[in-house]
């Protein structure tokens, strides 16, 4: 998708002053453990991980301007939904910039590349990974066309690959950034996991409608980066088009064969077969490539079988419309989780301070709306496939906790009896362990979805402990204003290691709550309320109408 103008305009929009960052003392790691790709599917540390967030390409320039407040306000934004991964851009060539990171051929601006390591230190921090683009097609931040000025005046944007001087400056500049030391903790670029994956151009073209030049650049690039950084995946950063219809519903995009005949002089089958990328990547716009919104499902999921018969994973690596924006995101998500896809990134939800920087497909956040509802929905969905929780409090660090008055049910009944067929909306699940038995939070559910004032709804939860032993388990509903509107909890006892109790409570909502989006949280105390065990902020969400 063409965003040059958008995004130029938002650039000049604000205005920032130079960047003074003092190298800060190292903090506690959260990321541990690099991403890779096996078998079709992410895998962190042994176990599968899928993901939900967002584009925040602005992170790395608003940085170099003075912007920190961004990076800051972005990772609380993560925290808050659930989001575990964003895509940044993690270039800026541009003479005429003062705060560019390549201000010349080679000329690299170090406090600028400070301002990328305080990007990386606080996604750590805040265990957030990032999937880091490394030139853009398109002109903004200097892009491709920056280059050919540069190495090969006066030619077309595909000098780029085939010019030899062009080449080298870009595997000089991937070769000073992935081994770069960060400033703020002392690590490595190429050692460090808060890195998700190196992409190697955004949204990449070309006018060789046989796609080979863009597909010997992609070869070539990708085995430099494989040969300097060994720890790291790579991607194209494509859109998805390609060279042949095979393996496409092809009579469904609205008679759009430029999809498909090369146009774009990009192979996305033949480009993301190349042993030395990692995982697919496409993106999404029907209201750009002339198709409905309905039919991007079809996009994603013709894409996603091509890349499983790759055995490679497939990152939504943007998605955007404009139009009544979250039902046709909750299509396409849905669609995606069905599918089993790898990741999905909206372009894009942004921080109040990031909004500046916005374009015709951003979302401010907070506060939330229908679309910050659904990207959370989703990433609960995402993260509770992977196993780990989305936000998860240590035990013992839930201080100033008020209990309340609670009703305490008999002890629940074992999965697999009373099955009331409720229908999950959102699953989550979460572990804990401290001065204590290990409990693990498998699922949240509720049925219905959403109810109207004075309706019930039952909520249920399910609990394995690893050892015989007693707790509460707490079931709690916040408002959007973090308000507590309701709280039940179940005495469970685990008769053997491994058991698993389930919590239900039929939750009658009051007919004074105020329609719109309620949060459920689930904790696990001790018998005498004295020890947290697990606490999920974030375990599931339901609608009051």
């Amino acid at each position: 998708m063409t965003r040059c103008s958008a995004l130029a305009s938002a650039v000049h929009a604000v205005a920032f002053g130079a960047l003074l960052l003092a190298t800060a003392a190292p903090a506690q790691a959260a990321n541990s453990g690099f991403v890779s790709a096996s078998g079709g599917q992410f895998v962190l540390n042994g176990r599968p991980f899928y993901f939900v967030g967002s584009n925040a390409y602005y992170l790395v320039p608003a940085a170099t301007w003075g912007a920190t407040n961004y990076t800051d306000e972005t990772m609380t934004m993560a925290q808050s939904l659930g989001f575990t991964v964003f895509r940044a851009w993690g270039f800026f060539d541009d003479p005429g910039q003062a705060t560019a990171l390549q201000s010349g051929p080679g000329v690299y601006n170090e406090a600028s590349f400070r301002a990328m390591d305080y990007v990386l230190y606080k996604a750590d921090q805040a265990g957030v990974r990032l999937l880091i683009s490394l030139v853009n097609y398109w002109g903004d931040f200097g892009g491709m066309p920056q280059y050919v000025r540069w190495c090969s005046p006066g030619s077309s944007t595909d000098a780029f690959y085939t010019n030899a001087s062009c080449r080298q400056l870009y595997k000089n500049y991937v070769s000073h950034l992935v081994n770069r030391v960060n400033t703020y903790n002392g690590r490595l670029y190429r050692n460090d996991p808060t890195i998700f994956a190196w992409e190697l151009a955004n949204e990449p073209r070309s006018g060789d409608r046989t796609g080979q030049l863009v597909r010997g650049w992609i070869a070539e690039m990708a085995a430099y980066i494989k040969s300097i950084d060994s720890n790291h995946m790579v991607t194209t950063g494509e859109e998805g088009f390609d060279l042949t219809t095979a393996g496409y519903n092809s009579g469904a995009y609205n008679n759009q064969s430029w999809l498909f005949d090369g146009t774009n002089g990009i192979s996305f089958t033949q480009n993301t077969a190349d042993p030395n990328i990692d995982f697919a990547q496409i993106h999404l716009y029907p209201e750009y490539w002339n198709f409905s919104p309905s039919i991007g499902s079809t996009w994603i999921a013709d894409h996603t079988q091509i890349a499983r018969q790759l055995r490679k994973p497939l990152l939504l690596g943007e998605f955007g419309h404009a139009v009544n924006s979250a039902a046709v995101y909750d299509e396409w998500l849905r669609t995606f989780d069905t599918e089993n896809g790898g990741g999905a990134l909206v372009w894009q939800l942004m921080c109040g301070s990031c909004y500046a920087m916005r374009d015709q497909f951003g979302v401010q956040y907070p506060p939330n709306t229908s679309v910050s509802d659904v990207l959370q929905r989703a990433a609960v969905t995402a993260n509770a496939k992977k196993g780990t929780p989305s936000d998860n409090v240590p035990p013992g660090s839930r201080t100033g906790i008020t209990i309340g008055s609670v009703s305490v049910s008999p002890e629940t009944v074992d999965p697999g009896q009373g099955k009331d067929g409720a229908s999950t909306i959102t699953v989550t699940s979460g572990t804990g362990s401290g001065n204590g038995p290990a409990f693990v939070v498998t699922s949240t559910g509720a049925s219905p979805s959403a109810v109207a004032q004075g309706g019930t709804i039952n909520i249920r939860t399910s609990v394995r402990s690893s050892q015989m032993t007693s707790a509460i388990v707490d079931l709690e509903i916040y408002d959007a204003s973090g308000t507590k509107v309701g709280q039940n909890a179940c005495r469970v006892s685990f008769t053997s290691s491994g058991k698993t109790k389930n919590c239900r409570w039929s939750y009658v909502v009051p007919s004074s709550l105020a329609s719109g989006l309620y949060t459920v949280k689930v904790g696990v105390f001790s018998s005498d309320w004295s020890v947290l065990y697990v606490w999920l902020n974030r375990a599931g969400v339901l609608t009051v109408q």
